[in-house]
């Protein structure tokens, strides 16, 4: 069975305002991992969980004609006017497999944090790399996140981890995978394996904190599932969206690692 999507029923603008916001947030550690890893042209790349499509473009770009991007996601209703050497494919990564030894870069970003099996996930993008070839996988963790600048700050820390711990055992989302992926990367069998965290501090006007209070407010009805009241929501939202906030300590973990070639030592 496959994983559900937390964000799935939000409306298609205000989703989408959301992961380009994320793509914002993100797209300077993507880019540093994937220049360390050498992305070049004629490469054969993946990227799982494309979203609105900006590493897409830039490895396109990288790669050139002589190379090709395969753009998957669960659903890819924002992959639209993509390079020629893009193909968009519908894919489920929690339950499909993709083409096996077939990739030299297999990308994944901000979506292992929704699955159930995210291990299983993982060795579904190992088995598709060609021997030498690079995973570069990102994904969030709010476990150092600190809600400050608002007298009602510490509450709405608390609340936050309460209600995000929650989403944990409720399945509905992991939020704090993160810390959990460079274990689950070392446990591949992979070469090179390194990478960095990343925290921010957000401040308004910033675009990491819009994406952060847009994150929120789209997960209410999955809150209200959870147990979470109408009234503590509202007041969480009030303090994240009040203008004089400062959010502190939300993670995107980035780990990369290359898969041996018999041809290679070590």
């Amino acid at each position: 069975m496959a994983d559900s999507y937390a964000f799935a029923g939000v409306p298609h603008d205000a989703e989408r305002i959301r992961v380009q916001s994320l793509e914002a947030w993100t797209d300077p550690l993507t880019i540093r991992q994937l220049e360390a890893v050498g992305v070049t042209a004629g490469w054969r790349c993946v990227d799982v969980g494309a979203g609105a499509g900006s590493i897409v473009r830039w490895l396109a770009e990288r790669i050139g004609p002589s190379g090709s991007v395969v753009a998957a996601d669960l659903d890819p209703r924002f992959l639209t006017e993509l390079p020629g050497n893009v193909e968009v494919r519908r894919h489920d990564i929690s339950t499909e497999d993709l083409e096996a030894n077939a990739y030299d870069l297999v990308h994944c970003r901000a979506v292992l944090i929704h699955l159930t099996r995210p291990d299983a996930a993982l060795a579904r993008m190992v088995a598709a790399l060609k021997p030498g070839g690079w995973l570069v996988v990102e994904d969030g963790d709010w476990g150092l996140c600190t809600i400050a600048g608002h007298p009602d700050g510490p509450w709405a820390t608390a609340y936050l981890h309460d209600l995000w711990s929650r989403h944990d055992q409720a399945g509905i989302r992991h939020p704090y995978f993160g810390r959990t992926l460079p274990g689950l990367v070392a446990q591949l069998g992979l070469d090179s394996v390194a990478g960095e965290v990343i925290a921010p501090v957000s401040r308004d006007g910033d675009t990491t904190l819009d994406m952060h209070r847009m994150t929120v407010s789209h997960l209410r009805q999955a809150s209200l599932a959870a147990g979470a009241s109408e009234g503590d929501f509202d007041r969480l939202v009030a303090v994240l969206n009040s203008p004089p906030v400062v959010l502190v300590g939300v993670a995107i973990v980035g780990v990369r690692g290359r898969k041996p070639s018999p041809f290679r030592r070590s």
